[in-house]
């Protein structure tokens, strides 16, 4: 006794549709088959780092911000500091503001082209060694490679 019995093709429609027509040669046909990824997905990145740090001052949180994105080769633009650097191969453009209602501060930064996590991890824990970091947030994003050579 065979473990898998054989497949037989669908038989056809009684009643002959576009839509019935259509749905039986798909099924019966074995050389199309329904491609289920048609790109392929990367290592996963951050497009968009928060940090809120529970005490700063903000001239000293963006040389601190500096600091540690020059460790990772982070080209830092600071909006309202007149223009933005050259265009490098990575930037990241920084916004600090303080918090309304206490003495802390939020730090915005956008990457471009996104960042790995790991360089991400080390902006964070550069920037928790000088500064009670109490909130970090991040906008995660996948990188689409190229398509495979045939």
């Amino acid at each position: 006794m065979a473990k898998r019995e054989p497949v037989s093709p669908p038989q056809p429609p009684w009643v002959w549709g576009p839509r019935e027509g259509e749905d039986w040669l798909r099924a019966s046909s074995p050389l199309k088959k329904e491609r289920k990824g048609r790109h392929r997905e990367g290592p996963a990145t951050i497009a968009r780092l928060g940090v809120e740090v529970s005490v700063g001052d903000p001239a000293r949180l963006r040389e601190e911000v500096e600091r540690v994105c020059a460790g990772i080769a982070l080209t830092v633009a600071f909006p309202g500091r007149g223009s933005f650097p050259k265009a490098s191969k990575h930037t990241a453009y920084v916004t600090v503001r303080r918090s309304l209602l206490g003495a802390g501060a939020r730090i915005a930064i956008r990457f471009d082209p996104p960042i790995h996590v790991a360089s991400c991890r080390e902006i964070v824990g550069g920037l928790a060694e000088r500064f009670d970091v109490t909130k970090v947030s991040v906008k995660e994003g996948r990188v689409r490679l190229p398509p495979r050579a045939r």
